[in-house]
């Protein structure tokens, strides 16, 4: 009992916290544009902690913390029932660790929605990816920790490029926030490599193809995060920053690149949905046919492309928020996950259930009467814009999006038999029906969503867009294309019987899992090959660590391109420099050719004084003094460790490994004396001793040395401390069987 109430304080904290984060950000959206935090971050790249609230930041931000609210009333309902089938019991802990991810996750989306920098944005995007793998790996199956493992390789991994991408336009313009790239990018700047590298985070992040295949993986996560972040956030995210980035990935490569990935998309999302079985697969594989269209009218720039998108955006996580709930209320209640086996008739058994996810597959489907009809309308006016070609496929698109909808409902609701006894707890649908209402209201009342579309549109643009909603009684070009589209769609569904094996053949057949479920197996097998070629002796563990390294070293080298190489000149006066330098040279290679454990570690040590020497020589001994040091109590532990032992290994290197060291050694070498030359001909930065100076008083300090000894050094020593205390903590999570 005390632990039901527990989770029942948890789920009311949570519910009150989305409620105020609510009702703050309507606060500050009705004053937009207000920037509420602009602070310099990351000198060097120009970067600022810069927060702005605009039309568009509202759109997100608001709905994710709305629909925060209805997914954690609901998660009360569904949770415990879920914990008890999974684990046996519904622990108060395990419900709490659950509400506490899922609100992380919301903070992170408010912050990515009102973030106005492209590295906060990064941050926010890796939060995102953290906290998803989390929730996804939350029940702790092996199914659900590899599909976790999945999903964060994709979407944490393919953040590097976005990063890199950042990192570049902070190079060429000066600046990462967006209010500079756009000044920017109006003087005619423009970098297609750094755009590519955004573009590519932003696919992977809206689960478009080809990095789409982790969304229907993650559907092992409990219904809850399906509805949250693979609905209203994780994958939104991905296209809403990429409306935010509009004007960067205008240019015509990346723009041509991303609407065939968006077409694409809808083509694999929609005929994937149109076959799949398992419920929440369905609405996975239709998320990313959807956010396809997204794709697509981000790539039109014309004036209705944007509002379109956004208003998308925002009706398609409602409708498909409401459609993943309605799954998991029916997988819950009924016990069976596919559509062959849900038990017969639900809609007379649950007749709130069903009238309320009607309206969403309605929804979806953009049928009159619904929001949904609104979103299809200006998709349709900006796809007749771009030509025949997109009016056709925009057509062919709307028509899936029908079909796999009636698919969905009719063979959750309807399927033929009596119902079984019984009734659908409340708390399972009352959620999906508070979400039924404004999709209904704003089918009919058309003045809020075109309002909505024209100021997010505006603040996603830098120019003039159109939003013209209404129900037309003539044969418009959008009336037809939607006409088109409606008897099309329900002919699909119609003859599904004709065509749903020969679809499953073919769709099983280019299937991009399967190849997924190959390289991930042949994967699996390096980690054990590596191990076999490092682990025989310390020379080869050297050499997997120096290939690797250097590699990268030298690919740093070709693309950072230094136009500024000069001579590295050499005087008399370096003698006793460079003969220090030679001292140690030929101290490392004897060590590295000797096998006798005694004369390794003089060998060793002789190479470490050397090099303390000449720390000496160019004027820090202090530093010169510490190596000293540090060499001589590693010296000492070394021998008392090597002691027992004559040599260092039982038996001599193969002769592979012989003909292999010392092309390592030399391709090390190599590389590391290039990147010396490179380091040694950058030109001297101006001295910055004053500056610290005349700040040390601002730092509350009498001397330099204080202040970096408890700024930079306290600064390091915290990073320090706290990736240990991560590491920790995921020592004792996996310890304890907590996914980690």
């Amino acid at each position: 009992m005390e632990g039901t109430d527990r989770a029942r304080s948890v789920y009311f904290g949570a519910g009150a916290l989305g409620l105020a984060a609510l009702g703050g950000l309507v606060a500050v959206a009705v004053d937009a544009p207000a920037v509420l935090l602009d602070r310099p971050w990351l000198d060097p790249t120009g970067s600022a902690w810069r927060l702005e609230m605009t039309a568009g930041a509202a759109l997100l931000a608001v709905t994710a913390a709305a629909l925060f609210v209805l997914v954690i009333a609901y998660a009360a309902a569904y949770l415990p029932p879920h914990l008890e089938h999974a684990e046996g019991r519904a622990s108060g802990r395990r419900q709490a660790y659950f509400v506490g991810l899922l609100t992380a996750f919301m903070a992170a989306m408010v912050l990515l929605a009102l973030a106005d920098d492209l590295l906060v944005m990064f941050v926010a995007l890796e939060l995102t990816a953290v906290l998803s793998f989390l929730l996804v790996a939350y029940d702790g199956t092996e199914e659900a920790k590899r599909n976790a493992v999945t999903a964060l390789l994709v979407t944490a991994g393919t953040s590097l490029p976005f990063l890199a991408g950042a990192l570049l336009l902070a190079s060429d313009a000066g600046t990462t926030t967006l209010v500079g790239l756009k000044d920017w990018s109006r003087s005619g700047g423009e970098d297609v490599v750094a755009c590519s590298l955004i573009a590519i985070g932003l696919v992977a992040k809206s689960a478009q193809v080809p990095l789409h295949f982790w969304l229907p993986r993650a559907m092992v996560a409990p219904t809850p995060v399906s509805a949250y972040l693979h609905s209203a956030a994780l994958v939104a995210a991905g296209v809403f920053v990429m409306m935010r980035l509009d004007f960067l990935l205008s240019t015509p490569f990346v723009a041509t690149a991303l609407q065939i990935i968006g077409w694409t998309s809808i083509a694999v999302g929609s005929a994937r949905a149109l076959v799949e079985v398992h419920l929440k697969r369905i609405l996975a594989y239709s998320t990313i046919a959807q956010y396809g269209y997204i794709t697509v009218l981000v790539t039109l720039h014309g004036p209705e492309s944007l509002p379109a998108a956004a208003l998308y955006l925002f009706v398609h996580a409602l409708a498909k928020c409401a459609l993943f709930m309605t799954a998991g209320a029916v997988i819950t209640d009924d016990g069976h996950e596919t559509l062959d086996e849900i038990a017969p008739s639900y809609a007379r058994r649950a007749p709130l259930l069903a009238a309320s996810a009607g309206v969403a597959c309605a929804t979806l489907a953009g049928l009159p009467l619904t929001l949904g009809f609104a979103k299809d309308e200006l998709f349709f006016a900006a796809l007749a814009e771009g030509g025949v070609p997109a009016t056709i496929g925009g057509v062919l698109a709307a028509s899936a999006t029908l079909a796999y909808s009636l698919r969905f409902f009719f063979g959750v609701f309807f399927a033929p038999g009596a119902p079984r006894p019984g009734r659908v707890e409340i708390g399972l649908y009352l959620p999906i029906a508070v979400i039924a209402v404004p999709l209904l209201v704003g089918g009919v009342w058309l003045a809020p969503a075109e309002q909505l579309a024209r100021a997010a549109g505006a603040a996603f643009g830098d120019g003039p867009v159109e939003a013209k909603l209404a129900y037309h009684f003539a044969p418009t070009r959008t009336t037809m294309m939607a006409v088109a589209a409606w008897v099309l769609g329900s002919t699909i569904y119609r003859t599904r019987h004709l065509w749903r094996r020969t679809a499953e053949a073919v769709v099983g057949l280019v299937s991009i899992g399967a190849i997924v479920d190959r390289v991930f197996v042949e994967a699996s097998r390096i980690p054990d090959a590596i191990h076999r070629w490092e682990a025989r002796d310390l020379r080869d563990r050297v050499g997997g660590i120096v290939v690797p390294c250097c590699s990268l070293v030298l690919a740093a080298l070709i693309f950072a391109r230094p136009t500024w190489l000069r001579h590295v000149g050499v005087t008399i006066d370096d003698a006793p420099l460079i003969l220090c330098l030679l001292c140690a040279a030929v101290a490392a290679t004897g060590a590295a050719l000797s096998r006798d454990h005694f004369s390794v570690v003089m060998l060793l040590t002789f190479a470490g004084y050397a090099i303390a020497l000449a720390m000496a020589l160019l004027g820090a001994p202090d530093v010169a003094l510490v190596t000293a040091v540090v060499e001589t109590v590693m010296t000492l532990l070394l021998l008392g460790a090597l002691l027992p032992f004559r040599r260092l290994a039982k038996e001599p290197p193969s002769a592979e490994e012989q003909r292999r060291a010392p092309w390592i050694a030399a391709f090390g070498g190599v590389v590391i004396a290039a990147a010396v030359y490179v380091v040694l001909s950058t030109p001297a930065a101006p001295s910055i001793v004053a500056q610290h100076i005349a700040l040390a008083e601002h730092a509350h300090a009498k001397d330099v040395v204080t202040v970096i000894l408890s700024d930079f050094r306290g600064l390091d020593t915290a990073v320090e401390v706290t990736v240990l205390v991560v590491a920790v903590v995921g020592a004792v999570a996996s310890k304890r069987g907590v996914p980690s």
